[in-house]
This record gives structure tokens, sequence and C-alpha cells, in this order.
């Protein structure tokens, strides 16, 4: 997985683990709350640290041009085939191939 993915699965994560800590209090009274309390503690730590890696990918999406990002989004956020998103941003399937090759390694080479 390349940096793009990561970044946009990051979002789920984050929402995933938002999930995990209302379920965690909500059954804390079916079990020590002590225990419910350090699950928490441990969820909000992986939370954080998975926001601090998306403001760092943030910074760097915010850097690339705007057709680069409408690609990106029609791709990794809202699935869209190569086909469909070259057709939607009207530049070739090639083109979009090439700049998601380039994000591949190195998130400063878009």
């Amino acid at each position: 997985m390349f940096w793009i993915e990561e970044f946009y699965s990051l979002e789920y994560r984050i929402s995933s683990i938002d999930r995990q800590i209302v379920h965690t209090a909500q059954t804390s009274y079916l079990t020590n709350t002590e225990n419910a309390s350090e699950k928490i503690i441990e969820l909000m730590s992986q939370k954080q640290k998975l926001i601090n890696e998306y403001i760092e990918y943030k910074l760097e999406f915010d850097k690339m041009d705007p057709k680069k990002k409408a690609v990106f989004e029609l791709r990794y956020k809202d699935n869209k085939t190569i086909k469909e998103t070259a057709k939607q941003v009207k530049i070739s399937a090639r083109t979009i191939c090439r700049w998601t090759n380039s994000v591949k390694e190195n998130k400063n080479e878009v």
C-alpha cells in the first residue's frame, strides 16, 4: 500500500477506534470499570497516533496540484476505476496510472 491509499484508509481507521471507544464505554458497566478505562486510554493513544499520521499526509496532500487531488479522491475515496476517473476528470487513463505510480514510494515526489 502506498501513502495515498494509507492516507484515505486513516479516516476509516480513526472512526473505527471511535466506535470501539463508544462500545467499551457503553459496556463498561458489565466489566471492571478500571479495565474499561485502561482500554479507552489505550484506544485514545492509538487514535492520536493515527491523527498525527493523518495530519502529516494531509499536509503533503494539500501541496498537490488540484487535478491530481481530484484524481486521488475519485480513485481512493470514492473507489472509482481508472476508466471512470479518467472520464470524470477528462484526462487519460495512462496519466492516472503514471500519477498513481509516482506516489507509490515517496510522498515527496508528487
